[in-house]
């Protein structure tokens, strides 16, 4: 009789673990939602002024001719560029052409013959766009080469390159200037961006 209380009491201390199945562990924590890139729309205006300006006009001063209603009669558009960019991507527009230009003469035998070459000019726009806040950061890489004149019978005409590479802060629809010169004839760049 005693041998049989000890016996049960011994079952009663074996552990249970061999005998019972674990059970899943649920989670509350809500899984992080994907993140979700946003759409723009970028527009650079390059741009320079009719007449003489001012080389210590403020770049506030200049957005704010730029976006006067009556801005045609101050400033001569020179390439506006429009595109769409989706953040965290890079993204590029390439507007070019091959032109043919005259680069010299070579006289044989009384015979004059000009030298010519294909050049390549246009414009590239490089955009990486990310949201901050309310706020969104471009990586703006911009450059732009185009014929000045139409040269002479001898020589090609000079080439006008513009070159901006550059990391802004922009509000949504406020235009912002991101370059200029003085340097010759006057120009601007500006940057907008939008949904």
């Amino acid at each position: 009789m005693r041998s049989t209380i000890l016996l049960a009491m011994m079952c009663l201390f074996v552990p249970r673990h061999g005998f019972t199945q674990e059970q899943p562990q649920t989670t509350t924590a809500a899984t992080p939602k994907a993140w979700a890139p946003e759409s723009y729309i970028v527009q650079l205006t390059e741009f320079r002024f009719k007449s003489s300006v001012n080389p210590k006009i403020s770049a506030s001063e200049i957005v704010a001719q730029f976006e006067k209603p009556n801005s045609e009669g101050l400033i001569q558009h020179i390439e506006t560029i429009r595109m769409s960019v989706q953040s965290g991507a890079n993204n590029m527009v390439h507007f070019g052409r091959q032109v043919t230009v005259t680069t010299g003469t070579v006289t044989n035998a009384g015979k004059t013959t000009r030298i010519s070459k294909d050049t390549s000019i246009g414009t590239i726009l490089r955009v990486n766009a990310m949201p901050q806040d309310q706020n969104v950061q471009l990586e703006i890489d911009y450059e732009a080469s185009r014929l000045d004149g139409d040269g002479t019978e001898v020589s090609p005409p000079n080439t006008v390159i513009t070159k901006i590479t550059s990391m802004q802060t922009f509000q949504i629809g406020k235009p912002m200037l991101v370059g200029g010169t003085s340097a010759g004839e006057t120009t601007y760049v500006i940057v907008t961006i939008g949904h």
